[in-house]
């Protein structure tokens, strides 16, 4: 092998090494994402729970995350971002419960649509009976019994994980007992809102509120 023929391939081989450390780099980025994001999830998470001043109920929230893109001026003023499109959080693979209760504390919080209907059916025929024991409000003609249920999307966070919006769900089924046995359905009123968070000292606190949707 001549001089020339050496150095083509000390050449050809720094290349071949640098697109072998360019290829690592880029597989370790890719697989570290899902698992950054799960960790600053549950960081943001944390918060949200702490701030709750009373544990949630049996079924309280969806056990599967809102299906509900930040809308677009949304990303826009509070990621700071010029964007003309929906954010949704990119893929994650986790589920509500190991995120916003990665300990286990609170299992009986999430539940399914299926398990959530036949609760309240529990509650309603409880209230019905008298088993279940409500006082009327001050500004109630009847008893009456409000089911909360609850749900939220994945966080979507800015490129520097210093911002992030949580869409929250939430929709209250009311009955009124009329008489003796007699229950009364008056429906649901459902709401969603974009909650912004930003991460200050290390921790995320929550810094502004976006309603997005109600129905009566």
């Amino acid at each position: 092998m001549n001089g020339r023929e050496a150095a083509l391939l000390c050449i050809l081989l720094a290349l071949c090494l640098a697109l072998s450390a360019a290829f690592k780099s880029r597989a370790a980025t890719a697989e570290e994402q899902p698992a950054k994001l799960k960790r600053e999830a549950r960081e943001l998470f944390r918060n949200v729970v702490e701030r709750k001043t009373t544990e949630p109920g049996h079924c309280f929230l969806a056990d599967s995350w809102l299906d509900y893109p930040v809308p677009e001026d949304v990303a826009r003023q509070h990621l700071e971002l010029t964007i003309h499109a929906e954010l949704s959080a990119p893929y994650h693979g986790t589920s509500p419960p190991e995120v916003i209760d990665p300990d286990g504390a609170m299992p009986q919080a999430f539940c399914g649509e299926s398990e959530a209907r036949r609760q309240r059916d529990t509650l309603v025929e409880s209230f019905r009976r008298g088993i279940l024991k409500i006082d009327k409000g001050p500004f109630d003609l009847h008893p009456r019994l409000a089911v909360p249920r609850s749900q939220y999307s994945f966080p979507v966070f800015d490129a520097s994980y210093r911002r992030a919006i949580i869409v929250f769900s939430y929709t209250t089924y009311d009955w009124a007992k009329i008489s003796g046995d007699e229950v009364l359905a008056l429906g649901a009123t459902a709401g969603g809102e974009a909650e912004i968070y930003q991460k200050r000292d290390g921790l995320w606190r929550r810094v502004a509120r976006e309603p997005l949707f109600s129905a009566h």
